[in-house]
């Protein structure tokens, strides 16, 4: 019984960015494109890019600078009964979804 509680509790403090993006019939998802989430949604309330810098680790287990990587966030607000959704792109593909507080 423990083991369940356990389950259900890791389950619950699952992050926001789990969740997909419902636009009318589509359910959007990580690695769907930016034209396809334009194309469901509409455009979004709000647009903002930025970079940061990329590190990966090479086959010796050294650290490695990789350049700068660019995001695009978008945030629709859906009104006041649904929450506001941002969304995270890399390149045109989805890569974090984040459920955030009710919209206005």
């Amino acid at each position: 019984m423990r083991k369940l509680w356990l389950l259900v509790f890791l389950l619950a403090a699952l992050p926001a960015s789990a969740v997909g993006l419902r636009c009318g019939q589509a359910l959007l998802e990580l690695g769907d494109t930016m034209s396809r989430v334009e194309q469901a949604c509409g455009a979004p309330t709000d647009r903002h890019e930025f970079s940061a810098p990329y590190y990966f680790t090479d086959n010796w287990g050294n650290r490695r600078y990789g350049g700068e990587q660019v995001f695009t966030e978008w945030v629709y607000n859906f009104g006041p009964q649904r929450f506001m959704m941002k969304v995270r792109f890399v390149g045109s593909e989805i890569t974090n979804i984040t459920q955030l507080g009710y919209g206005s």
